[in-house]
């Protein structure tokens, strides 16, 4: 049974040198190649991999911008050239942790592991436990001129367009961090049910509602946040819904 495989790399030559390495391994068939987060989202659309081979800085985001959106069946087998990230990989359960250039032993090391892992997945699915492997992402990549850092959903109140290319992530403990990044190319970042539009410039996280009140239209109020955010009158309802208790 071969095993469909996915390439996300950003630099052309480690992408050919990575494929010439996998096409060692018969029962391994490359069905997607991307260099970009936004070229490795379109493919995902249409296909579904059983691993990733995926780098962590793109031109365009980050590899673990990419994971909200990966099904948790699918394995993740990182390729970087930065060892910072580790913890990080392995909090979400990655198989493994490849450090640029890596050799022909350590990615069949990387694979064996894989093929064990998901021979455990299968048993487990067999007794109605469910699989084993579960990538549990939480965080957000937030990049400035002068860090980068890993910051988890549930830390976000608000992403807020800044013009141009350029979106604020709010806080309610720390000052906001201007990032390069448009609002959209965020929204296709950030967990879908968990965050969603109030204006066209205006992004928040639903379980920091606190309340939603109406002077010259309507306002929202996040818990940690002195100031409001101003609510469109369509998403109104979004809000209202967002603020019922489950029945």
């Amino acid at each position: 049974m071969k095993i469909k495989a996915m390439i996300v790399e950003d630099e052309a030559i480690n992408l050919r040198v990575l494929e010439k390495m996998l096409q060692q391994y018969p029962k391994i068939e490359i069905v997607g190649k991307a260099e970009s987060r936004k070229e490795a989202l379109a493919i995902l659309k249409e296909r579904t991999p059983d691993v990733i081979f995926l780098d962590i800085l793109l031109p365009d985001g980050s590899g673990f911008d990419i994971l909200s959106h990966v099904d948790d069946k699918i394995s993740v087998i990182f390729t970087t050239g930065h060892g910072s990230y580790a913890v990080q990989a392995f909090e979400i359960n990655a198989v493994d942790y490849l450090l640029k250039p890596f050799s022909h032993d350590r990615l069949a090391e990387a694979i064996r592991r894989m093929e064990s892992m998901k021979q455990k997945n299968l048993s487990s699915s067999k007794g109605d436990e469910g699989p084993v492997f579960k990538l549990k992402v939480d965080q957000l990549l937030v990049k400035t001129g002068s860090e980068q850092r890993f910051v988890r959903y549930s830390d976000v109140l608000a992403v807020v367009s800044e013009g141009g290319n350029y979106t604020s992530v709010h806080y309610s403990w720390k000052k906001p961090a201007i990032i390069r990044k448009t609002l959209k190319e965020l929204e296709e970042t950030l967990p879908v049910g968990q965050f969603f539009r109030i204006h066209r410039s205006c992004i928040i996280n639903a379980a920091k509602i606190v309340r939603l009140s109406q002077k010259d239209g309507y306002v929202v109020y996040l818990d940690g946040m002195e100031d409001p955010y101003k609510v469109s009158r369509r998403h109104v309802a979004d809000i209202k819904k967002a603020m019922t208790p489950p029945s």
